[in-house]
């Protein structure tokens, strides 16, 4: 994450060290890192460790912790935006905004850097509370906002990149209006 402080990053460091010694090597989680950052940013070492420790007794609920159930949460999604928004599902298979390289901003980084910090905060307190199913429904949410945004303003996107690129901007503008994805 941008902006973070050589002591932010020692507590971070501390705090995942703890994590691989008391439960052990986790196969692949790629969301921990940041996750861990999010919540060191609200809440003591202590209470950042207890709290993803609590989460790792339900990984179901809150992450994956292999290769193959990130992808499968990747696709997952996917599934989802097809069946409830085929149009917006195409559109964005087509520029490879669904591939899971794409998706990390959602599964990895927690749509930092996509999002405002205060609303990625806002996001971390609801998946504290409702799990990972948050960050799919932010994810088609915004999807499918944007898209229709992008539709009426004739913007031109053509791949990934420009895709996440305007939907950031979109999403920084002051007349974005973050309650309508929630």
């Amino acid at each position: 994450m941008d902006g973070v402080t050589a002591k932010g990053e020692m507590a971070l460091k501390r705090v995942l060290i703890a994590l691989e010694h008391v439960l052990g090597i986790i196969e692949f989680c790629p969301i921990l890192p940041t996750l861990a950052a999010l919540l060191l940013t609200n809440m003591s070492e202590s209470y950042a460790f207890t709290a993803i420790r609590e989460m790792v007794h339900d990984t179901v609920w809150y992450f994956p912790i292999s290769k193959r159930e990130h992808l499968a949460y990747c696709y997952a999604f996917s599934n989802i935006l097809h069946k409830l928004h085929k149009q917006t599902a195409e559109y964005l298979e087509d520029r490879m905004v669904l591939e899971p390289e794409s998706l990390e901003k959602i599964f990895q980084n927690f749509f930092v850097g996509v999002l405002p910090l205060h609303l990625v905060h806002r996001i971390v307190d609801i998946y504290t509370l409702e799990g990972s199913k948050v960050l799919f429904r932010v994810g088609v949410a915004l999807f499918v906002l944007y898209k229709r945004e992008a539709a009426e303003k004739l913007v031109t996107i053509s791949n990934a990149q420009e895709w996440w690129h305007t939907l950031s901007h979109w999403a920084h503008h002051k007349l974005f209006n973050f309650d309508v994805v929630l």
